[in-house]
């Protein structure tokens, strides 16, 4: 019985468990609210994929990838793989887009803007 209080019952919830449910179902439907516009309307969201310097035929794929993790992740299965996903869109976005913006003398500033320029890189 000496390493039996720090067990935790199996019904007891903290509340951290409390804050990573809420995490959990934010980022599902933060990944949805970005992931459905590419899956219902990708002419548009290729648009402005090209615009951004991506090809247009990404936005389609991001849009599944997008949308596949926030189910997994609502449901709660596969959780960890579905993060790293969700991880690496995010991050693309951040660094290719919103820094681009944020920071002009960035080095990314000189990244291809049509989508034949990058496929040759």
């Amino acid at each position: 019985m000496i390493g039996r209080k720090y067990e935790r019952q199996s019904n007891e919830h903290t509340y951290t468990d409390v804050a990573l449910l809420v995490v959990r179902i934010l980022l599902g439907f933060e990944l949805l609210w970005h992931g459905l516009p590419k899956l219902i309307d990708p002419a548009a969201a290729g648009e402005k994929f090209v615009g951004m310097g991506f090809p247009g035929m990404l936005a389609p794929v991001i849009g599944v990838l997008e949308v596949g993790a926030a189910a997994l992740i609502l449901v709660g299965y596969l959780t960890p793989m579905a993060i790293i996903v969700a991880f690496a869109i995010i991050a693309v976005a951040l660094v290719a887009v919103q820094c681009r913006r944020a920071v002009p003398m960035l080095p990314l500033r000189g990244m291809p803007l049509s989508s034949r320029q990058w496929w040759s890189y």
